[in-house]
């Protein structure tokens, strides 16, 4: 640990980066994320794994497999140098103490930690030590996950489109960025929980990584959409669910969305999706199916962590927050309404909402939340490919919608909440209904 603090002096637990920005808790995920790559790399499973409970812990073909991927990308040592580096230093792009001092089109995480080594490099020292090839390496990947971050791809958060633009990136730089990207991933997603060895990487958690990163391996030889429903599919296996309609594939996307590991969880899905009108059903159904690259698709940031807290929330619920996201979903549409769609990704900042979700206290605030909210158009960042034409947006609850965060479930209010929810299972079934004499 120390030899390690020594060569990347932004690990230092007193005058380093993440001290400096009092982030331990950043600085204990570097440090666990070079030592896992380390472990990886020298074969250490006992060390990887001794966080772990017994009865969850990573499996030997599963440590087998993830030393298997780490062959593939066959690393050097100039190539462990640099995820070292990466590894230590990437968190200063989620920094807002940092990123408010940056011009607007660079305050996103990987264009925050670029614009920093191209303007103030002394900002990470450690930087100055690597060769040219090294520093191409971690240029190379910072601007590849301005379009495509695996984690987002593993919980169903992107789009096959991003998959393509990994392709095409990949195509223009060479298979050397893809591998180093592998060889980048198998530390930062071990060390997701930070520690000693890696909490994180158990038997259950590693089943979908090993499946990503499969994925990622095969990606100059086959089509994107082809590998991205692939990996859809292969969830749906491991939840005992195969998909033998578009629907299917649309429901298992929202599966990986709410981080559904089991089969009993997702019938409990299931039935919050029938809870649904056929319209809300359709609207998501194409919603979750959109790739991208034909027509236009929407990647909600955080969604996950929304349908995670409306899970939790009483207030709330899973069903009440997909009718919300339908309203969105069209409303996204209508402000696209006169503009081109093919090949078009709107990437729309829902951590207002999670935010908002957390703490709402009453339904039928939350249900007519959207009424008192706008869509911000964001500054997209400077990309590697400028004739891209992807779209940015932010969803602000505005202060009206704070302003009755705490108001509590009163009579009138719930009484409206009631009449709506009654109406729409009303419409629901209607439509059930003529579906089934229509067959």
């Amino acid at each position: 640990m120390n030899k390690l603090r020594e060569v990347y002096v932004e690990l230092d637990p007193i005058r380093g980066l993440h001290a400096m920005y009092s982030e331990p808790l950043e600085r204990e995920k570097a440090e666990c994320g070079c030592l896992c790559l380390a472990a990886l790399a020298s074969n250490s499973y006992d060390y990887f794994v001794a966080p772990q409970k017994v009865e969850s812990r990573l499996e030997s073909g599963q440590w087998n497999q993830l030393r298997g991927i780490l062959s593939w990308a066959a690393p050097t040592q100039e190539m462990l140098q640099a995820a070292f580096f990466l590894l230590s230093v990437r968190s200063i792009g989620k920094y807002r103490t940092v990123t408010r001092q940056l011009p607007e089109a660079h305050q996103r995480p990987e264009a925050a930690l670029l614009y920093i080594l191209d303007h103030f490099p002394n900002v990470v020292p450690t930087v100055h030590s690597l060769s040219e090839t090294a520093k191409s390496l971690v240029t190379n990947v910072l601007q590849l996950q301005q379009d495509f971050i695996l984690p987002q791809m593993l919980q169903g958060e992107n789009v096959p489109a991003n998959l393509a633009q990994l392709q095409c990136f990949v195509q223009d730089k060479g298979e050397e960025t893809l591998k180093f990207y592998v060889v980048f991933l198998l530390g930062f997603l071990s060390a997701l929980q930070g520690g000693q060895g890696s909490s994180f990487m158990t038997a259950a958690n590693a089943k979908n990584i090993i499946l990503g990163l499969s994925t990622v391996q095969q990606l100059l030889s086959k089509d994107p959409r082809l590998l991205y429903w692939m990996y859809i599919y292969q969830r749906g296996l491991q939840l005992r669910q195969p998909a033998s309609s578009s629907e299917d594939l649309a429901l298992l996307r929202l599966a990986c969305l709410c981080r559904v590991s089991d089969a009993r969880s997702f019938e409990e899905l299931s039935r919050d999706w029938a809870e649904l009108t056929a319209h809300d059903q359709d609207v998501l159904t194409q919603h979750f199916l959109a790739s991208g690259i034909q027509s236009a698709a929407i990647v909600f940031e955080f969604l996950p962590l929304c349908l995670e807290r409306a899970k939790r929330n009483r207030h709330v619920s899973v069903p009440c927050l997909l009718e919300v996201l339908v309203v969105l979903v069209e409303a996204v549409f209508a402000v696209r309404a006169n503009e081109p769609t093919a090949g078009v990704i709107i990437t729309v900042d829902l951590s207002n909402l999670a935010a908002f979700i957390l703490m709402v206290q009453n339904r039928f605030v939350f249900q007519t939340c959207l009424s008192r909210s706008k869509l911000i158009a964001q500054h997209a960042s400077q990309k590697h490919d400028q004739g891209k034409r992807d779209v940015w947006f932010r969803l602000d609850l505005t202060e009206d919608n704070w302003n009755r965060v705490n108001e509590r479930q009163h009579d009138v209010a719930l009484l409206a909440s009631t009449v709506r929810d009654i109406l729409h299972r009303q419409q629901s079934t209607k439509q059930k209904a003529f579906d089934t004499v229509s067959v």
